[in-house]
C-alpha cells in the first residue's frame, strides 16, 4: 500500500512528476526499477527465491521485505489489482500507448521485467486456493501488461539471445497454460457476464503475444523445445488439450477464440498442430450447421437481385481457412486441409454465391471466400512437387472444379471480374466504348429475336452501396474518366450544381474504387490459376475482355492526364478548388485547394498500379484463350455456331488492341511499373499475332 501511495501521484495524478519543461525528473533507471519493484511484488511467493532474483539491485522493493504480508509472502488482495493497474499504466508510459516516453531499454533489463511479469501472471492461478475468479481479474490487467510489451519486442524486431529465454520459458508456460484456461471459456450473451468476458479476451489476447514471441524466438529452436509444442501437447492424443477445448469454441460459433486459433496457424508447426487436434473438422461441422440455413436456389439471375445476411462468424472462419491453406505444413497436412478446405466450400457454396452476386455489400467477406476458392486453386495445382497429381488422384482431388458447386463458384467469380472491370467508376464517370464493341453487342442483342431484352447499361455494381451524405468528410472533383477533362478544375465547378448530394464525389468512393480494383485483381488472379491448371480450356468471353481491356486503358490514360494536371495546379486555379470541397481548415482557400489536391492525388496514383496488374492478367487470359482458337480452327473442326464465336473473339480483341495501343505504348502511367509495362507490350504483341492467324483462317 505504501508502494501505491508512491506510485499514484507519479502515473496517476500529476505526470508532469516524470517530465517537466522538458527536463527529466525522475530519470531511466528509477523509472525501470520501480517497475521491476512493483511486478516482483505482485509476483512474491515460494518460487520466487527459486528464480533467484536480485532483490537488493531493486532499491525501492527493500522498504517493504520486512514487511509481514502473510503466508508465503501473498500479497494483499486490496492492493493486487491497484498495483497491477500501476504496473499497466508505467508499461504503457515506458512502450507503447499515446504517452510512450521513448527511450531505449537495456536488453538485460527488459528480459528481467518480462521474467517478473510473467511471474506475476503466474501467481494469479497459484493463489487461487479453491477461489476460482478471485484473482482473474487481476490476470487480465497483467495479460494486457503482457501484450503491450511482447508487442513492443515484435514491433522493433528484437532478438534475444537463447541462454536469456531459458531464464523464463518454463515459467513462461505455466502462464500460458493459465490463460489457456482462461482462454477456453466461452463468451457468454448476457449483460451480467460482460466482465468475464472482457476477462476471457485479454486472456487470450495475452495468451496470442506470448506464443507470436516465443514462435520469433524459437524459430531455429529443435522440435521437442519449441515452446507451442510444449504448451499445447499435453492432452492431444486424448483429445483433452487446451487446443481441443478452442477448437470446440469454434463449433460453438465462438467468433473471439478465431483470432486466438489464427494466431496459432501462422506460427511454425501451428498448422500441423491445429489439424492433429481437429481444426479442418471443427471448421466443416461448423459450415455444416449452418449451410442448412441457406438456400441452394435462386428465384433470379439478376445481378445485385438476392439479399442475403450471412453468419457473423463466417469472416473469421474464412480468415482462418486461409491461414491454414497459405501455411507451409508437411505434404499429408496440406492434403487433409485441402480435403476439408473443399468440404467447407461446398457447405457454403450457396451462400458464397450470394455473397458474389451481391458484391460490394459484404465486400470484405466476398474477397475472403474468394481468396479461399483461389488457394485451394493453388493448393491442388501444386506446381511445386512433381507428384502432386499422383497425389491428389489417390486423395480425389484430382476433379475438385469439375463439382457443380465450384464450378458454378467459378463461373460466378469469372462474371464479378467482368463487371467490376467494366465499371471501375460509376457509369456516370466512365467514357463509351469504342464503337467496334458497342456495334459487336448490338449484334448479340439482335440475334436475340424471341426474347424481350431491356438492357440496362448504366446498372452495376456501384448502385448497391448505400451512401451516407450527411458523412461525407471530403467533396472531390468527379473521377477522370476521359482525355477531355483536363480541364476538370472549371469543368467540375460548373456541373456541380446539377448534381445531387448523393452523386458528388468523396473520398470514400475512391476507397470503394480501389477496393473494387483489388477484387478484380483477385478473380483474375483465380481465373489465371485456373487457366493454367485446368486440362480443358476455360472459354472467355472476348467481347467482355475487350471491354474491359478498353475501359480500364481508358481510366488510366485519364487518370494520367488528371495526376499531371494536379502536380503542375498554379495557385491561381487553387481557388477554384474551394468550390469543390467541404474541408473545415478556416478561411484559406489555397489551403483548402492543396489539401484536396493532394488527397485526390495520393488517390489517383495508388489506383494506377493496381489497373495496370489488371490489364497484364486480361492479357494473358486472352492470349491463352486466342492460343487455344488457333489450334482448334487449324483442326477445322467446327461448325458455324463456333466458327461465329472464335471470329468475333478475334475481331473484338482486334478492335481493343488498336484502340488500347498497348503494343507500341504500354500502359500510360506516371508510376506503372517497367518490368509489368514491358509484359504488357510483349503480350499485347503475342496476342495480336494469333487473332490475325484466326481471321486469315476465315
Amino acid at each position: 500500500r505504501t508502494l501505491i501511495t508512491i506510485c499514484e501521484p507519479l502515473l496517476f495524478v500529476d505526470e508532469s512528476r516524470i517530465h517537466f519543461d522538458d527536463e527529466q525528473v525522475v530519470d531511466r533507471s528509477s523509472i525501470i526499477w520501480l517497475l521491476k519493484s512493483s511486478l516482483l511484488r505482485l509476483g512474491t511467493d515460494h518460487h520466487t527465491c527459486e528464480r533467484g532474483h536480485n532483490k537488493t539491485d531493486l532499491v525501492l522493493y527493500s522498504n517493504f521485505e520486512q514487511q509481514d504480508v502473510g503466508r508465503k509472502h501473498e500479497i494483499d488482495p486490496n492492493t493486487a489489482l491497484p498495483l497491477s493497474v500501476a504496473c499497466f499504466s508505467l508499461v504503457q508510459r515506458i512502450f507503447g500507448g499515446e504517452y510512450h516516453m521513448n527511450f531505449s531499454i537495456d536488453m538485460d533489463d527488459l528480459v528481467e521485467i518480462i521474467s517478473l511479469l510473467i511471474d506475476a501472471l503466474v501467481c494469479c492461478d497459484a493463489y487461487k486456493g479453491g477461489e476460482e475468479d478471485c484473482h482473474d481479474e487481476r490476470a487480465a490487467v497483467l495479460s494486457c501488461t503482457l501484450t503491450i510489451i511482447l508487442d513492443f519486442t515484435t514491433t522493433d524486431e528484437m532478438k534475444f539471445p537463447s541462454h536469456m529465454l531459458l531464464t523464463f520459458q518454463s515459467q513462461a508456460l505455466r502462464a500460458g497454460t493459465y490463460l489457456s484456461k482462461l482462454s477456453a471459456t466461452c463468451n457468454q450473451q448476457s449483460n451480467t457476464a460482460e466482465d468475464k468476458n472482457s476477462i476471457i479476451r485479454v486472456a487470450r489476447s495475452g495468451l496470442a503475444s506470448l506464443i507470436s514471441f516465443f514462435d520469433v524466438q524459437n524459430d531455429n529452436t529443435e522440435k521437442s523445445n519449441h515452446f507451442l509444442l510444449e504448451l499445447f501437447a499435453s492432452g492431444m492424443q486424448e483429445g483433452k488439450s487446451y487446443l481441443s477445448q478452442f477448437i470446440r469454441l469454434l463449433t460453438e460459433f465462438d467468433c473471439g477464440i478465431v483470432m486466438l486459433l489464427e494466431r496459432i496457424a501462422c506460427c511454425y508447426h501451428g498448422t500441423e498442430l491445429l489439424v492433429n487436434a481437429g481444426i479442418t473438422t471443427g471448421l466443416i461441422s461448423a459450415s455444416t450447421s449452418s449451410s442448412q440455413n441457406i438456400g441452394s436456389t435462386f428465384n433470379s439471375d439478376t445481378y445485385g437481385s438476392i439479399e442475403v445476411e450471412p453468419p457473423r462468424f463466417l469472416g473469421g472462419h474464412l480468415s482462418l481457412l486461409n491461414s491454414l491453406l497459405a501455411s507451409i505444413s508437411p505434404s499429408h497436412i496440406r492434403q487433409q486441409i485441402l480435403r476439408d478446405a473443399v468440404q467447407f466450400i461446398e457447405n457454403n457454396a450457396a451462400l458464397g454465391e450470394r455473397l458474389l452476386k451481391t458484391y460490394p455489400r459484404y465486400d470484405n467477406l466476398t474477397t475472403q471466400f474468394i481468396t479461399s476458392v483461389y488457394l485451394i486453386s493453388c493448393g491442388l495445382t501444386g506446381v511445386e512437387e512433381r507428384n502432386v497429381e499422383d497425389i491428389n488422384q489417390r486423395t480425389n482431388l484430382t476433379a475438385v472444379f469439375n463439382k457443380e458447386a465450384f464450378a458454378g463458384l467459378q463461373q460466378r467469380i469469372m462474371n464479378l471480374a467482368f463487371h467490376i472491370g467494366q465499371y471501375p467508376f460509376p457509369s456516370q464517370h466512365l467514357a463509351q466504348f469504342p464503337n467496334a464493341l458497342r456495334d459487336a453487342q448490338n449484334t448479340r442483342i439482335n440475334c436475340l429475336k424471341n426474347v424481350d431484352v431491356h438492357l440496362r447499361t448504366d446498372k452495376c455494381w456501384w448502385d448497391l452501396i448505400l451512401f451516407d451524405d450527411e458523412h461525407v468528410v471530403i467533396t472531390l472533383p468527379d473521377p477522370p474518366f476521359g482525355s477531355s477533362d483536363a480541364n476538370f478544375l472549371k469543368s467540375s465547378t460548373l456541373s456541380m450544381n446539377n448534381q445531387k448530394s448523393n452523386s458528388m464525389w468523396s473520398d470514400q468512393k475512391y476507397h470503394i474504387a480501389m477496393s473494387g480494383v483489388r477484387c478484380l485483381d483477385l478473380c483474375l488472379l483465380f481465373l489465371s490459376s485456373r487457366t493454367n491448371a485446368s486440362r480443358d480450356p476455360i472459354n472467355y468471353d472476348g467481347l467482355a475482355l475487350a471491354q474491359i481491356l478498353c475501359r480500364i486503358s481508358d481510366t488510366i490514360s485519364a487518370t494520367d492526364i488528371r495526376l499531371k494536371k494536379l502536380l503542375s495546379s498554379e495557385e491561381t486555379e487553387l481557388p477554384v478548388m474551394m468550390d469543390l470541397t467541404n474541408i473545415n481548415t478556416g478561411d484559406g482557400r489555397v489551403a483548402r485547394g492543396r489539401e484536396v489536391i493532394a488527397i485526390e492525388k495520393n488517390a489517383l496514383l495508388g489506383l494506377g498500379p493496381h489497373m495496370a496488374n489488371c490489364v497484364e492478367k486480361l492479357l494473358c487470359l486472352a492470349l491463352t484463350q486466342a492460343r487455344v482458337f488457333v489450334k482448334e480452327t487449324q483442326s477445322g473442326t467446327y461448325d458455324n455456331g463456333k466458327k461465329s464465336v472464335v471470329y468475333e473473339f478475334s475481331s473484338v480483341l482486334l478492335s481493343a488492341l488498336t484502340h488500347t495501343r498497348f503494343e507500341s505504348q504500354g500502359i500510360c502511367g506516371l508510376n506503372v511499373d517497367a518490368i509489368i509495362n514491358k509484359t504488357v507490350q510483349q503480350t499485347a504483341k503475342d496476342l495480336r499475332i494469333n487473332l490475325e492467324n484466326i481471321s486469315r483462317l476465315k
